[in-house]
């Protein structure tokens, strides 16, 4: 059967589809009064006054965000309802919605293709293996390592390859997913980049402005292949 929408609610999800994709920033439990133009012209209002405009695109951005896409389920709010606001951790909310940062196609950052090499790496090569480091019985936290076996014909002393190393903390969360560039040295020692778990790339071992971005499925989809990696390890290296 085919889905039947008002006018109104297909002019709003054209005009989500418009937005970029954002992950989940501080939890908000709506109070009484409440409406998503109001928390949008709050957000926005932190920096200087914003216009009608502004305020409608990030109203819009915090539906989406929050799955609703109807007129009627964003003016449905519920007081003590939990929402969630965008991630502004490195972006402000007025970068978010303006117009180039949308409507432009930006090409891929070194990190941004890193990643995307790293992702393609651990879903599709069939010589990945895995290795859990030995941390320690104090710690609360495992280590593992990703390789993949070399095919470049070089003669090395390993024909094992680092992909990725990457935590598993106590509650079962992946954490501290490290990566080298792939436009970098191969050979040098180390990662390059971290990722972490709101989906910036930042510098390995700082705490700097991201190097790039992923998409929230793209994080769950490495998170999951990384998960059931760990289930199935068995070795150590020390």
């Amino acid at each position: 059967m085919v889905e039947k929408i008002s006018a109104e609610n297909a002019y709003v999800r054209f005009m989500m589809d418009k937005l970029p994709d954002n992950t989940k920033g501080q939890e908000y439990t709506v109070k009484r009064g409440d409406s998503l133009w109001n928390l949008a012209k709050k957000e926005l209002n932190k920096t200087k006054p914003a216009t009608n405009a502004e305020i409608s695109k990030y109203m819009l951005l915090i539906a989406k965000l929050n799955g609703l896409d109807t007129v009627e389920k964003m003016n449905g709010i519920k007081a003590e309802e939990v929402i969630y606001m965008p991630d502004t951790e490195f972006v402000s909310a007025r970068e978010l919605i303006n117009s180039d940062y949308i409507d432009k196609e930006a090409p891929l950052t070194s990190a941004e293709e890193s990643f995307q090499d790293v992702l393609n790496t651990v879903l599709t090569d069939e010589t990945i293996s895995i290795k859990q480091a030995y941390l320690g019985s104090e710690t609360t936290q495992s280590l593992y390592h990703v390789y993949k076996t070399r095919n470049d014909g070089a003669s090395y002393f390993s024909r094992q390859s680092p992909v990725l190393s990457f935590n598993i903390k106590q509650d079962g969360k992946i954490d501290k997913i490290s990566f080298e560039d792939v436009n970098g040295d191969k050979n040098s020692y180390g990662y390059d980049y971290d990722l972490t778990a709101n989906g910036h790339i930042t510098m390995h071992g700082r705490r700097s402005a991201p190097k790039g971005k992923i998409s929230g499925e793209d994080f769950q989809k490495l998170e999951t292949k990384l998960k059931d990696l760990a289930a199935n390890c068995d070795t150590y290296s020390f």
